[in-house]
């Protein structure tokens, strides 16, 4: 008996004994045949007599799963819209605010006190002893650290300040 002998075999007897219905009409693969027809009367087959079998409901869960998945995902980009125009109106009013005399942070990370500003550009004062004035953008600036306007505060220990930074090297003592 030869290969093909052999699956046309198999299939036949799958066919007698599968069940009737809309998976009895597909065509097996290397059946060599084609599927019942109405012209055999196979019941269940496309144009043939007979009741319609009802399809089978579909999942309700399913449906339910695709609505909150698609609602998260709104969420999050409704989320993220409005967050970042948070973000930008804070930065801008951040920017708007800057004054002589505040101690500021770039976004390469250089500590210095504005000198003088422009609507673009900000001259900052790194160094107090040699008097370095280096220029940058307005919107190079990171973060506003001390703001020149307000008042001395009073430090924890209950002595005021008048709002300079003392940096000193490590492991020396300061003199009061």
């Amino acid at each position: 008996m030869t290969q093909t002998e052999t699956s046309q075999s198999w299939m036949a007897m799958i066919a007698q004994t599968a069940p009737s219905g809309p998976a009895s009409s597909l065509v097996m693969p290397g059946a060599g045949g084609a599927a019942p027809t109405a012209a055999t009367g196979a019941p269940g087959a496309p144009g043939a007599a007979g009741p319609a079998q009802p399809q089978q409901p579909q999942n309700p869960g399913m449906g339910m799963i695709w609505m909150v998945g698609l609602a998260l995902i709104v969420f999050m980009l409704v989320q993220s819209i409005f967050g970042s125009k948070r973000e930008r109106k804070k930065r801008e009013s951040m920017l708007g605010a800057l004054r002589k005399h505040d101690r500021v942070v770039t976004i390469g990370g250089l500590i210095g006190t504005i000198a003088d500003i422009d609507d673009h550009e900000v001259v900052l004062r790194v160094d107090e002893n040699a008097n370095t004035r280096v220029r940058f953008t307005k919107t190079s600036i990171q973060t506003v650290l001390k703001s020149g306007d307000s008042s001395p505060t009073t430090a924890p220990s209950g002595t005021p300040t008048n709002g300079k930074v003392e940096v000193r090297p490590q492991g020396t003592k300061a003199t009061v």
